[in-house]
């Protein structure tokens, strides 16, 4: 993040180089983000003795059942709340598409 002013007030090839430098440390930290989950999975279960399960399709949906009812109560309550979240909602309603298509199960 960065003010809006000052970021304005930077020449386009400044503003550039630093989009391009944000880019790829977005694009190493993801990529590195998931290179590391192998050995933090395996230490995890043989140094810590941790078993790791999946939640069921139930458990989900009554976390998500449980989540629903919290939301509407929020954005009931809170207009920032509620502007935040029907962005978020559309966005995961427009992401599901590629959601189900990008990844095998």
């Amino acid at each position: 993040m960065i003010n809006l002013d000052l970021w304005e007030s930077l020449d386009e090839r400044t503003q550039l180089m630093i989009n391009t430098v944000c880019d790829a440390n977005i694009a190493y930290g993801l990529a590195e983000g998931e290179a590391i989950q192998v050995a933090a999975l395996a230490e995890l279960e043989n140094e810590h003795g941790v078993q790791i399960h999946r939640w069921s399709d139930e458990d989900l949906a009554a976390l998500e059942a449980a989540w629903d009812e919290v939301a509407a109560e929020l954005v009931a309550e809170d207009a920032d709340f509620a502007r935040v979240y029907e962005s978020y909602t559309t966005f995961r309603q427009n992401y599901r598409r590629w959601r189900d298509l990008a990844y095998l199960d």
